[in-house]
């Protein structure tokens, strides 16, 4: 089979001239190497072949070892402070794709360890699919096969989400699969699309999308039964029901388990935890997820979701400055909902105001009864409903029509 995504991790260069951080830098070599790994389809040299690749010419490494990129980089610490430098390479040409540099405390080490490498898994996860994505449509514009169509769907997933976007990326995956029906990254690609345009009432008919969503999820599974992606995205479903976010609760922490790095379940267990009345959980695992990837097209959605959670516990400031913070790297609707009910909550009349013009200018005609059907579709449970209900009251006194 031919793997697009192939790559090997060269080893990180040591430029601390100490033992201990050659250690280190081999571990997240290694670790690396596991987590993309992990990516579907990808194909990643053994770190044990990598290290004799050393300080070796990239076309050479790609001719020799038949990969597409290249992965190298370097460590230094300097007292406490340590610092990671990787650069994405184009075998083909040696050109460089993409840098990254991350920062830490030596003290955490260990801790340092899984988050340097967690985060340099999702955004490598990201930039190779964008990279896949451009190259085939320079190389095929016209005749775009199963998986052409499936990275490019999956780089407009991978964008902040929005109508617009979800409804493209989803044509995409439909198409993918017109070609290939058993596709399996196409398959979680479009379970997850139907499962957010549910999640953010998006559609028309939610009850028929949730079912082409399992069904689509439950055909990956089936067959790999070890694809965190796939329970990550069968959890979305789940949440997206309203009726089994216990259950998706249990999906994200199967998908943490296998791969601990992947942000996006770490955010989803937060979001859960509110639903199902457990609020001050929330923060931990929604935490985590901008820990491992701050620049993430998720990041808004975290951010108002810690923003939620704030809501829910009745801590009105926390929700002004999370969602605030939310709708500061993209205007979601639900975002200004819980910023005009905690601004009319601690008696701020005018920003409450103004936060329901903006929702109103988003979502026209948006009424409290509408809020409060949207509660009792995201779940269930009565503690979160309770909480759900005070923001609605903080909604009426923003001058949210009933």
């Amino acid at each position: 089979m031919n793997h697009r995504l192939s790559i090997v991790v060269l080893p990180f260069t040591n430029l601390s001239n100490a033992s201990e951080q050659e250690y280190f830098a081999e571990g997240i070599t290694d670790d690396l190497s596991a987590d993309l790994s992990r990516i579907e389809d990808s194909f990643v040299i053994a770190p044990s072949t990598a290290r004799a690749y050393k300080n070796v010419d990239p076309k050479r490494v790609g001719r020799e070892l038949g990969v597409r990129y290249i992965l190298d980089g370097s460590l230094r610490r300097t007292d406490s402070l340590v610092r990671i430098n990787a650069r994405l390479i184009d075998a083909r040409t040696g050109a460089e794709i993409w840098s990254e540099r991350v920062d830490g405390d030596w003290s955490k080490s260990m801790q340092l360890q899984d988050i340097i490498t967690g985060r340099l898994a999702r955004r490598l996860d990201l930039e190779l699919t964008n990279q896949e994505s451009r190259d085939a449509e320079v190389m095929r514009p016209n005749n775009p096969d199963a998986v052409d169509l499936t990275m490019r769907g999956w780089a407009v997933l991978n964008q902040p989400y929005s109508r617009e976007q979800l409804s493209q990326s989803r044509a995409l995956f439909e198409r993918a699969l017109q070609i290939d029906p058993g596709f399996p990254k196409a398959l979680v690609g479009l379970a997850e699309t139907l499962a957010m345009e549910v999640n953010y009432r998006w559609t028309d008919a939610p009850a028929d999308q949730l079912r082409r969503a399992e069904s689509a999820v439950g055909q990956v599974l089936s067959k790999f039964p070890s694809d965190a992606m796939a329970h990550f995205v069968r959890g979305e479903i789940q949440r997206a029901s309203g009726r089994n976010v216990e259950a998706a609760v249990g999906e994200y922490e199967a998908a943490i388990a296998i791969n601990p790095s992947l942000a996006p379940a770490h955010g989803a267990l937060g979001a859960a935890k509110i639903r199902v009345g457990r609020s001050a959980e929330a923060f931990a695992p929604l935490q985590m997820a901008i820990q491992l990837s701050p620049r993430d097209p998720l990041l808004s959605t975290w951010y108002f979701y810690i923003g939620h959670a704030h809501s829910h516990l009745g801590q009105y400031e926390g929700a002004i400055d999370w969602c605030g913070r939310s709708i500061a790297v993209q205007p979601l609707w639900i975002a200004y909902a819980d910023l005009a009910a905690a601004h009319a909550l601690t008696g701020h009349e005018r920003e409450a105001y103004a936060a329901v013009a903006e929702l109103r200018r988003l979502r026209p005609s948006y009424t409290v009864t509408e809020w409060l059907q949207d509660g009792k579709g995201w779940s269930d449970n009565a503690v979160f409903l309770a909480e759900f209900q005070r923001i609605a009251d903080g909604l009426r006194k923003a001058g949210l029509p009933e």
